[in-house]
This record gives C-alpha cells, structure tokens and sequence, in this order.
C-alpha cells in the first residue's frame, strides 16, 4: 500500500461517522430549511411517475388531447343578448 493509500484508509476509519453519512442525515431539519426539499420531492415523485406513465399509456390508446374543444369547455359562458324571460322596459 502507498503511503497516500493508507492516510485514507486510517481518515476513514477514525471518521467512520463522516463516511458512512449520506448528506440528508448530516444537515439538520431545524438549521437547514432546504432539507425539506427533498421529502417533498420524495412524497412527490411516485404521483409524477404515475402521471407520465398514464400519459405515455393513453397516448399509446389513441387518446389526443383536442385543443379547440378545451378552450370551448374553460371559456366563460357569455349570456345571450335577448333573453325570453328577461323583461324589457
């Protein structure tokens, strides 16, 4: 073993806390508000791989999204100009 090689070997073992930590188990919730990020997007993720594949898979069915029919249904509804009931006066 080089001399390099065994400076690393004997770091490692007298830090093995450092070593063995991932970098969520370091940060702490409370200090680092960032760390909550990544449980978000944890929680998050299996919603958004459902979503894609339930896309990929109707697309696959034939199903296409029509635009124009889209816009008719989220268009506000304008009341007609002369209304049958309405009275005029």
């Amino acid at each position: 073993m080089t001399r390099a090689l065994a400076a690393a070997v004997v770091l490692v073992t007298l830090a093995p806390g450092l070593a063995a930590a991932c970098p969520a188990c370091i940060s702490s919730p409370y200090g680092d508000r960032g760390y909550n990020w990544a449980y978000f997007g944890l929680l998050l993720a299996p919603f958004l791989v459902a979503v894609v594949s339930g896309g990929v898979l109707a697309w696959s069915a034939g199903y296409r999204l029509d635009v124009a029919r889209l816009r008719r249904a989220l268009s506000p509804r304008k009341p007609p100009k002369h209304h049958p009931l309405k009275e005029t006066t």
